[in-house]
């Protein structure tokens, strides 16, 4: 059985791909390969909110949400990640103009779903670019800050 698996890992690693990743203004190949069309944008070109919508019934979250993007958006033209926490949108945002002449039909993905998530507290983490300092509660990331070098204790107090 496990010569099978190895060989099954073999064959699916042959024809996976790296997954392309822009981070830093420029693209290099993500750590972590896929079978699919995807695309990794890193941490310092993205913008994170998490939006509470507890309060809108489950078939109208959507519609809710489309609004909490154009209205945290700071660029006309945007595309997204989320990642539902219970009512909560995990949002993490970026300029549709880093794509330009890539891959359209790529899925996108934001450089920190890629990281293990933690139930309560605060941590830093090291990205591909920068510094993420992210706040943890009840499992979701309730707040995320990205910096370009390494915060010093008094820019970690919030």
């Amino acid at each position: 059985m496990s010569a099978l698996i190895a060989r099954l890992r073999t064959s699916l690693n042959s024809i996976s791909r790296a997954r392309p990743f822009y981070t830093g203004g420029r693209w290099s190949a993500h750590a972590t390969s896929s079978l699919f069309l995807e695309q990794v944008v890193g941490r310092d070109h993205c913008l994170y909110v998490c939006v509470d919508l507890t309060h809108i019934p489950n078939g109208k979250r959507q519609d809710a949400l489309k609004y909490q993007i154009s209205s945290h958006s700071p660029w006309s033209q945007v595309n997204y990640q989320v990642a539902w926490h219970g009512g909560y949108a995990q949002l993490w945002l970026w300029p549709s103009a880093i794509f330009a002449g890539s891959a359209s039909a790529a899925v996108c993905h934001a450089e920190p779903v890629f990281w293990p998530t933690m139930n309560d507290g605060l941590r830093l983490v090291k990205c591909a670019n920068g510094f993420d300092l992210q706040y943890f509660v009840e499992g979701r990331l309730q707040a995320s800050r990205w910096y370009a070098t390494e915060p010093d204790l008094t820019q970690q107090q919030w």
